[in-house]
């Protein structure tokens, strides 16, 4: 409905789908970022390629064409790291309340994949003792009879 207030349901899933976009980023091996050319750098190497592909034999063309190939799988992985960014950004924001909501320690987190630098950001810190929300009651004990 449009013009409606997000109720504090909707806030609720918002915030789990940040946390389960983030968790389903990262499932898996993720490569690493690496150093390398800007995006700007690789768009100004693209044009150029364009331009020297129309005049080159066709030897050079061959050659040409496949670095234009390499550059754009480049661009594209690049652009996948900036979504993957924007992920972690969302996640970040969120991750401390979350998991402090849900129960949810440094331990377990990092059993999930979040690594150790992105707890640090979400200022999720390691404890010694569970969260209050993960412990459960301990079961009564039962007295004990004298025997005699």
């Amino acid at each position: 409905m449009p013009g409606r207030q997000p109720s504090a349901a909707d806030g609720e899933e918002a915030v789990a789908e940040a946390v389960r976009r983030y968790l389903s980023s990262i499932d898996g091996a993720r490569p690493q970022r690496r150093a390398g050319p800007s995006v700007e750098a690789l768009e100004a190497r693209l044009r150029l390629l364009e331009d020297r592909i129309a005049v080159a034999d066709p030897l050079s063309r061959v050659h040409l064409i496949q670095e234009r190939l390499n550059v754009r799988r480049e661009l594209g992985e690049r652009s996948r790291d900036v979504e993957q960014q924007k992920v972690e950004a969302a996640f970040i924001a969120v991750a401390a309340e979350f998991g402090r909501r849900h129960g949810l320690s440094y331990e377990a987190w990092r059993a999930a994949g979040v690594s150790p630098a992105v707890l640090r950001q979400a200022h999720i810190r390691r404890t010694r003792r569970p969260p209050v929300a993960a412990a459960p009651p301990a079961p009564a004990a039962a007295p004990r009879r004298r025997t005699g």
